[in-house]
């Protein structure tokens, strides 16, 4: 694959865009660090919600995989969904869980 600007630009698309799912759907990180450590449900809801999100911005790479013909806008949504993941996650086994 030839990394011209317009699969250049679908690259950067497939990284914003799951970093834009991931801050929609799912609370402030200084939320879950303010939250009660008693508070069990909070760890649900954030595990669930990275779960969609996940599904929601590996499904959008996949359609911009599909559309660009080469596999690297998935990698870069894994990323995106690892890095994400990575910074709740550290959150939360400080904090609530």
């Amino acid at each position: 694959m030839k990394l011209d600007s317009g699969t250049a630009s679908l690259m950067v698309l497939a990284g914003a865009q799951g970093l834009t799912i991931f801050t929609t759907l799912m609370p402030d990180r200084s939320e879950v660090r303010n939250a009660d450590p008693d508070d069990a449900n909070m760890c649900g809801d954030i595990r669930h919600g990275e779960i969609m999100s996940s599904f929601l911005t590996l499904g959008f790479a996949t359609l911009l995989a599909w559309l660009v013909g080469d596999e690297l806008p998935i990698w870069i949504g894994a990323a995106c969904c690892i890095t994400m993941i990575t910074a709740y996650e550290v959150t939360l086994q400080r904090k609530v869980c």
